[in-house]
């Protein structure tokens, strides 16, 4: 997961000038229970294959 924009890491962690606005981080964190049921999922279909 990323960007590859060029200002993303600034807007993401902020500067001395400029407070954060983290874009990708709080996206990452609301669809963490998804992607961990997505691979537990994909893992016991490919360990039952087996």
């Amino acid at each position: 997961m990323g960007t590859r924009h060029r200002a993303a890491r600034f807007l993401e962690f902020g500067t001395r000038k400029m407070r954060a606005r983290p874009f990708l981080w709080p996206v990452f964190r609301a669809r963490l229970p998804r992607v961990k049921q997505e691979l537990t999922n994909t893992l016991r279909a490919r360990w039952a294959k087996h």
